[in-house]
């Protein structure tokens, strides 16, 4: 079965979110099928956006010696 080209489109953005850390798991977990079905709004990317940076408040990259 050939996959429709707005799995493989959201499924390419769900790979790329992950890499960036950009998302918490949570809200990637169904993000494939919500992209390629269409029902994701811009309310939605919000949410997702700043839940996504609230828990990461006080988490930082920089490695301390």
């Amino acid at each position: 079965m050939i996959e429709k080209p707005d799995k493989i489109v959201a499924e390419s953005i769900h790979k790329k979110l992950k890499e960036a850390n950009l998302l918490k798991d949570r809200y990637l977990s169904d993000i494939v099928d919500k992209l390629s079905s269409g029902n994701i709004s811009e309310e939605d990317w919000k949410l997702m956006a700043e839940l996504s940076i609230e828990s990461n408040e006080g988490v930082s990259n920089v490695k301390k010696d």
